[in-house]
């Protein structure tokens, strides 16, 4: 089973903290400007993914120690994607995550199997039918919260 590792390091370099191997933990990071948490997302069920959740997807939440601190499903009702290819296991994947400025809002970039131009996700408003979906989401009382669904070709709804 392939299990990846978040591993923090200071300004100098040095390792600082190491998290648990943690089993389908997918490439896209982000750290939280206001530096108390790393977000990132988690298959589960598939070989190598993570195990006892089957078919889930989530996004998930590690301290700056390397500690898993929580985690959120990710909606296939939200999603509305059509099926893909093997390329883009259940017909999508999530491109890339990135908080917002004030460390309240967590957006999501949602990639089809239809595939996108690359747009990067800091330029999305002036290039918003570039991508498949966009999800923010915020949180309060330790529940996490969808505010707006931006889709390509669309308008956005609020949730």
């Amino acid at each position: 089973m392939r299990r990846r590792v978040l591993r923090v390091y200071n300004r100098e370099a040095g390792l600082q903290s190491t998290s648990e191997p943690v089993a389908g933990l997918e490439h896209s990071l982000a750290w939280r400007p206001s530096g108390n948490l790393i977000a990132g997302t988690q298959r589960f069920g598939f070989e190598g993914g993570g195990a006892g959740k089957e078919g889930r997807h989530d996004v998930v939440f590690f301290e700056r120690n390397g500690l898993r601190h929580g985690e959120f499903g990710i909606r296939s009702v939200d999603l509305g994607l059509k099926d893909g290819n093997e390329r883009l296991r259940w017909g999508y994947r999530v491109r890339e995550l990135s908080w917002s400025s004030d460390s309240n809002v967590l957006a999501l970039w949602v990639e089809g199997s239809g595939g996108d131009i690359g747009m990067p996700l800091h330029i999305i408003y002036s290039h918003i039918l570039s991508i498949d979906l966009v999800q923010l989401w915020t949180t309060g009382n330790y529940h996490w919260y969808l505010l707006l669904v931006y889709r390509s070709m669309e308008t956005y709804e609020d949730v």
